[in-house]
């Protein structure tokens, strides 16, 4: 890739893997806070063997 012993480029993947993977789900998470709370209420309140 960069020249990069492998076990420096495995690092640098995992590192940006874990940083993006922390990142880009807290934000959406924090931004769709309300509509998650309501999406779980309304997990919660439907049957999910009703669609069966």
């Amino acid at each position: 890739m960069l020249g990069l012993p492998y076990d420096a480029r495995r690092m640098l993947s995992l590192a940006i893997l874990i940083s993006s993977a922390f990142t880009s789900p807290f934000l959406t998470i924090v931004h769709d806070l309300p509509h998650l709370r309501f999406g779980a209420l309304n997990l919660l309140h439907h049957d999910p063997f009703e669609a069966i």
